[in-house]
């Protein structure tokens, strides 16, 4: 099962790598509960209390305040976020004893299992307050599990789970000696809802299970993980951590569920074997507690599916009819692949380009000068452009086209003829399907390079093809290796050329070629993206394939990464922080999809997007300050983004307004800044972050605060000293009075 996992450990300031218990509160921070104290993490850094001990569960109540059960009993929060400035001295001790699971319940009250068989009902006020007790049944006593919980339903039942536990609830929170249990030899050691259902995992034969309130149980099947603690998304979805990974719940068959697990060879992967513990953020990450660190599933790093390909050097890439992707490369030949699977394979000469006609034939061009292959009708042939060269011609290359058979692309136009774009020969050959013949070229080009003093628009301006497509007149768009983009009039049959010497067309390179919605033809070069109407962008830049989504958003595959172009001009780059493969793009090596995503390739492998859902997942995160604090005429503070998982992938850049001329960069993980030397005023710190694309968010964190002037000179002290000015002004005056009247 595929998934890209962000995972942290004792290296990146974790205080243990065994993991108990997850939870959020309401300012943005993840709070751990590990085997060696408790620890918070604000998506920067890691702030430890080792010395809590072994952390078992957490709860955040409705007034933001923390609840962590240990091993040696109960700690809570003083004061809501109190303990984020003042450390240990921020937790009250509250009742002793082996605290093995919590639950704040929707009236503010928070419930906890103690030891083997005790459950607690507290409440705060100035301190822990107990309001009620009963007892709670386990099936025996047998080492000492981590796993233990407390749920409660839609209906407000308390449900008590654990690895050893018996199926039961407390039916009246109000009055919790009225407990219900039922007589039933299944450990149910965890409890979610899922559309009006209660879920429980039967630890006893590693089941999911529905349960009713009469105390029936239904079997639904064996998961393919065990010890699972479950919980249902803000989807709506079902899931199970436990031993051998983490699983999204097939609920109609639980035993076909698919699981994340731990791969030693794959970094993105589950960083566990074992899985204490799972949980929701507000933000839709779903954190992993277990024996190995801490994992998250992040929806943004989601988006990017690597496909399964028989090799990594990717050449071309194809959507057929229907809908199957046909891949190209240089060492394995082309195939057809599905999600699950490879269909078939070609030869394994180099493939340099894929196409299918309306008939469903699929062309596969070949760069090693023999032409190309046709699958059709489950069988393989060959074909290849032949005949003699044109006098005309006879400049540039002498002899027989069938030594012209570099392949670079493949165009069934609106007339039904079939154009093969050969690098070298006369570039572009129409070609009869039904004979296997080439026709006579209708366009030459009788010159190795441009020359603009004999250029006649009767000629095409290179034999050296690279691209052909056809706009929405019906007219050839035709590219080359060496002397820019040709225009064949669909009427006329007349070619207008764009090369540097008579166009603002970047390079002479063309690599690739699309069209927009509304008929913009958008050119792929070594220069950059260049259109004919007048538009450009990613000036300088390598460009090697282009693609345009449904929202007229152009993608460009460069050796610099992946681009996109926004229909307001905005640019964004595509890092491999979100799952693409590397830095380099082949050169027409992309394909739309029918879904609407895109799949592009290279070097490293092939992917598949959507843009929409890409973009979505993609924006700038919510700034917040971690830490600030004025002490004199200096300033400190740090900052980090409540969706944690991604702060290592953003930018980030901080000024004080009327100070700073410029933005001032904050590297991850040092997001903090510090000024000195401020004068008494009022200031107003702004923050801002990019998006996973690296554009800047529209609207920067903004924090006003003031520098007060030193103690003694604030207006009580100045009032003081203008009292005692005008005190020794007035004994002045006196004194100068009673000089004169003396004399």
């Amino acid at each position: 099962m595929e998934g890209r996992f962000v995972n942290y450990g004792s290296a990146d300031g974790l205080s243990s790598n065994t993991i108990y218990a997850i939870t959020q509160d309401a300012d943005g921070f993840l709070w751990i509960g590990t085997r060696n104290g408790l620890c918070r993490f604000d998506g920067a850094r890691f702030m430890a209390w080792k010395e809590l001990g072994r952390v078992n569960a957490l709860a955040m109540d409705k007034e933001n305040r923390l609840w962590v059960g240990t091993t040696e009993g109960l700690y809570v929060q003083e004061t809501p976020g109190q303990a984020r400035n003042d450390g240990k001295e921020g937790f009250l001790k509250g009742p002793s004893g082996h605290i093995r699971a919590l639950l704040a319940d929707s009236d503010g009250f928070v419930w906890a299992t103690v030891g083997d068989s005790l459950l607690l009902k507290f409440s705060f006020s100035e301190g822990v307050r107990e309001e009620a007790r009963t007892t709670y049944y386990k099936r025996y006593h047998e080492g000492d599990y981590p796993y233990f919980q407390i749920y409660q339903d839609a209906k407000g039942r308390i449900w008590l789970g654990g690895r050893i536990v018996k199926c039961q609830y407390v039916d009246d929170r109000m009055h919790p000696e009225s407990e219900y249990y039922f007589d039933d030899h299944r450990c149910m050691g965890s409890y979610a809802e899922v559309d009006g259902e209660l879920y429980a995992y039967s630890d006893y034969t590693d089941s999911l299970c529905i349960v009713n309130a009469s105390g029936r149980s239904r079997n639904l099947g064996r998961l393919p993980v065990a010890h699972a603690s479950l919980l249902t998304d803000r989807k709506g979805r079902l899931w199970a951590a436990g031993s051998y990974g983490l699983g999204l719940v097939d609920l109609i068959r639980p035993e076909a569920t698919t699981v994340y697990k731990h791969d030693a060879d794959n970094p993105s992967s589950l960083a566990s074997t074992e899985l204490y513990c799972l949980f929701e953020d507000r933000q839709g990450n779903l954190w992993l507690g277990g024996n190995n660190g801490l994992s998250v599933l992040c929806p943004a790093l989601q988006q990017v599916h690597s496909l399964d390909t028989p090799s990594r050097q990717i050449t071309a890439l194809m959507r057929s009819a229907d809908g199957k992707i046909w891949v190209g490369t240089a060492d394995k030949g082309a195939c057809c692949i599905d999600s699950s699977a490879t269909l078939g394979m070609t030869s394994s000469s180099p493939v340099s380009c894929l196409y299918e006609d309306c008939a469903g034939a699929v062309y596969i061009g070949l760069w090693n000068n023999t032409g190309f292959e046709i699958w059709e009708n489950g069988r393989m042939r060959k074909g290849f452009v032949s005949g003699p060269l044109p006098k005309a011609q006879e400049p540039a290359a002498v002899g027989d086209r069938r030594t012209s058979n570099w392949i670079a692309d493949f165009l069934e136009d609106d007339r039904g003829r079939f154009w093969v774009v050969t690098w070298e020969g006369v570039g572009l050959n129409e070609w009869d399907r039904k004979t296997g013949r080439t026709l006579p070229p209708q366009w030459l080009s009788p010159y190795y390079q441009l020359t603009p003093q004999v250029d006649s628009n009767i000629y095409l301006s290179s034999r050296l093809g690279s691209r052909l497509i056809e706009d929405t007149a019906g007219n050839l768009i035709y590219g080359t290796t060496e002397a820019g983009l040709n225009i064949i009039n669909k009427d006329t049959g007349l070619v207008t050329k764009y090369y540097r010497d008579n166009s603002d067309i970047p390079d002479n390179y063309v690599t690739d070629l699309c069209l927009t919605k509304d008929g913009t033809i958008w050119t792929a070069t070594r220069g950059g993206l260049w259109s004919p109407s007048g538009g450009h962008c990613l000036d300088g830049m390598l460009v090697q394939s282009v693609e345009t989504d449904a929202a007229s958003r152009l993608w460009a595959g460069t050796e610099e990464g992946l681009y996109f172009i926004d229909t307001d001009g905005t640019v964004g780059r595509a890092g491999t922080g979100l799952g693409f493969p590397s830095d380099i793009y082949g050169e027409h090596v992309s394909c739309p999809l029918a879904d609407g995503s895109l799949a592009f390739g290279g070097s490293s492998g092939a992917v598949t997007f959507h843009p929409d859902s890409l973009l979505r997942q993609a924006m700038a995160p919510e700034l917040f300050l971690t830490a600030f604090s004025t002490e004199g005429t200096a300033l400190q503070f740090n900052f980090s983004v409540k969706n944690l998982p991604q702060a290592a992938l953003l930018q980030y850049r901080y000024r004080l307004a009327g100070v700073d001329p410029d933005w001032i960069p904050a590297e991850f993980p040092r997001l903090q800044g510090r000024y000195n030397g401020l004068f008494p005023g009022r200031y107003t710190l702004e923050i801002q972050c990019s998006d996973l694309f690296g554009r800047w968010q529209d609207a920067p964190l903004v924090h006003p605060f003031r520098i007060r002037p030193p103690l003694l000179l604030r207006w009580p002290f100045l009032l003081l000293y203008l009292l005692l000015l005008s005190l020794a002004a007035w004994l002045f005056v006196r004194y100068r009075e009673n000089r004169q009247r003396a004399r």
